[in-house]
């Protein structure tokens, strides 16, 4: 069902602009009225309200009954016009047969449309003129309404919203990039969107951001990001020591088990995944939906990266568990030299500078930050089975990037690191 719609016109004359006199137009093939042809000047010391209106317009024929509602209650004080490009003909049948005009004593002009006056592209369309003849407003049909009608009379300047046209000038471009032309939206109103974008935007650093609530609204962003990596936004809904599941942020808790593995970074593919241009394997993503979805965003967004990298490259992601080597860490001994004495709770990795500081923090926050940023690239998948929870002081004089180093100062307080076979969750990128 259409709405309102553009009516092609040539324009004559350069359109007339608010605080401009209205020239004495006439208003021809007049319906409805007890002659067919008046002056704009006939109305003088009248507010004038032309409606620009047609019969296949919704809106416009639900506005027509609280216009004729208005026109009767200000009687002569004001004068309410529709307007039509439609025929005569078409305007009387319309009136006869339909239930909501048939009843209607306000006229209509017909077969016109005033278009080298009034710039306008979407219906209704009201336009407001005094009593002199001065454009003073065009505004939409809400604006037409008792109040504002009756603060015009009783000598005050009411208060009216302006209208503006948007057309879709660009049916080629997305919504919110041109298709509006140079249109720029308040960012409040958008509520629910995904978008992803393909190729290596220039100068933006990359990034990723799980989801979190800013202006009542809840966002996802992935800038600049490769597959696996919003994949792993996607799996992993919160990176924190408390969420297990960090574990599966590092790069060795994927497996590329589809096609394109030159779109994987991964000691196996680095060299082909460095020579792949990145206007094909890095994208931007980013989710915007109410406050009250945060927690559905991380499955909708799985939903947008299957749906896409599926019909593109045949591939979905999931989590799922594998058989595969690991390095595990165990802890053999008491815990005399390890468990906190208290005090503040840090783990200070540091990668500019040599050593690791442990302070009445978990192993699993241990793990968290130094496999965050010291040995994240590392090959080989390394878990937590000390089943030890408590908080631990350790200070080891180590090159927190050197894993075998770490491991051997780590063996002398009992936390012993074992190369074993475990069935774990993994990231799977595959072939659908």
């Amino acid at each position: 069902m259409l709405l309102f719609a553009q009516t092609p016109t040539t324009q004559t004359e350069q359109p007339l602009k608010i605080g401009d006199t209205v020239p004495d137009i006439t208003f021809n093939n007049i319906v409805n009225w007890h002659k067919t042809t008046a002056k704009l000047g006939d109305f003088k010391g009248k507010l004038v309200i032309l409606d620009f209106w047609a019969t296949w317009c919704v809106p416009c024929v639900k506005t027509l009954p609280k216009l004729d509602s208005l026109q009767a209650k200000f009687k002569d004080e004001i004068v309410i016009l529709p307007i039509t490009y439609e025929s005569a003909e078409k305007i009387l049948s319309v009136f006869k047969t339909n239930p909501t005009l048939n009843k209607l004593k306000l006229p209509s002009v017909t077969s016109t449309n005033l278009k080298q006056y009034f710039n306008y592209r979407v219906i209704p369309h009201e336009v407001w003129i005094d009593g002199n003849g001065k454009y003073i407003a065009t505004t939409a049909s809400e604006e037409v309404n008792e109040n504002k009608i009756r603060e015009y009379l009783q000598g005050y300047a009411p208060k009216l919203t302006p209208k503006k046209d948007i057309m879709v000038r660009d049916r080629t471009k997305p919504l919110l990039i041109g298709a509006l032309g140079d249109y720029k939206f308040d960012p409040g109103v958008l509520t629910y969107s995904s978008t992803l974008i393909k190729g290596q935007i220039k100068g933006l650093a990359s990034t990723g951001a799980r989801a979190y609530v800013a202006n009542d609204k809840a966002m996802i962003k992935a800038y600049n990001v490769n597959i696996q990596l919003l994949y792993q936004i996607a799996l992993v809904p919160s990176f924190s020591p408390e969420n297990k599941d960090f574990y599966l942020t590092a790069l060795s808790r994927t497996i590329w088990e589809g096609n394109h593995k030159n779109y994987f970074y991964s000691e196996d593919t680095k060299n082909e995944y460095k020579l792949t241009p990145d206007s094909l394997k890095i994208f931007t993503y980013e989710m915007v939906l109410p406050k009250d979805e945060i927690k559905n965003m991380p499955g909708y967004m799985l939903q947008d990266l299957n749906r896409y990298f599926g019909s593109q490259f045949g591939l979905e992601g999931v989590k799922e568990k594998r058989l595969v080597k690991c390095w595990a860490l165990t802890f053999v001994g008491d815990d005399e030299e390890i468990r906190s004495k208290g005090g503040k709770s840090y783990v200070d990795v540091d990668r500019n500078k040599k050593g690791i500081r442990i302070n009445n923090s978990t192993i699993d926050q241990f793990m968290f930050w130094w496999m965050g940023f010291s040995v994240f690239n590392f090959s080989i998948p390394i878990i937590n089975e000390t089943n030890y929870n408590l908080p631990i002081d350790l200070s080891l004089d180590v090159d927190q990037k050197n894993f075998d180093e770490v491991r051997k100062e780590l063996a002398k307080v009992g936390l012993v690191f074992k190369l074993v076979e475990r069935e774990i969750d993994m990231i799977v990128i595959k072939n659908k």
